[in-house]
């Protein structure tokens, strides 16, 4: 078990398409992060989330996943 709740911050470090590098923000902004692998549902193909991007990441078995709103 992950000791984070099942939605939590966090801002995008790097990536392209629908995979990203997040860090996390699990016990808020001046606690421990953790960055991970996040996987963005859907995304237009050629946009990008711009690095710094605050996101809410969801964690669901493992797999973390992410929906931002993006310009289609």
């Amino acid at each position: 078990n992950y000791p984070y709740p099942a939605s939590v911050d966090g801002r995008v470090a790097s990536g392209s398409g629908s995979t990203y590098t997040v860090t996390l923000y699990p016990f808020g902004g001046s606690g421990a992060t953790v960055s991970v692998s996040v996987t963005h549902l859907q995304i237009a193909s050629g946009e990008t989330i711009p690095a710094g991007t605050w996101v809410q990441v969801n964690m669901t078995d493992r797999i973390f996943t992410m929906q931002v709103p993006v310009w289609l």
